[in-house]
């Protein structure tokens, strides 16, 4: 589980960050020789907006390699901003494309 740093809201987070997480756990290739790890990926339970407590879980990464875990906790923490006050509502639909 990766644990929330601080009491907050999460104000925003990179989608990038969070895919090079991923790819950290072996759920992703680098080169087309990598083998990918079916029992890689990261299960997400705190999203933009919601309020968290220091310690509560924010995520589970899953490997089937222990190794991979520090590194792919450390890019998910340092892509998940944690701020004081809850961020404004954004539209599920920003626009439409004909």
């Amino acid at each position: 589980e990766v644990k929330a740093p601080t009491d907050g809201y999460v104000v925003s987070v990179d989608c990038e960050g969070y895919g090079t997480a991923a790819l950290l756990l072996g759920a992703g290739r680098n080169r087309k020789e990598d083998v990918i790890d079916p029992a890689a990926g990261i299960l997400l339970t705190a999203k933009t907006g919601d309020a968290v407590r220091e310690g509560q879980p924010i995520a589970t990464l899953y490997t089937s390699r222990e190794e991979l875990l520090d590194g792919a906790e450390a890019k998910l923490l340092a892509s998940t901003v944690i701020g004081d006050s809850k961020p404004a509502a954004r539209p599920l639909i920003i626009g439409v494309v004909e």
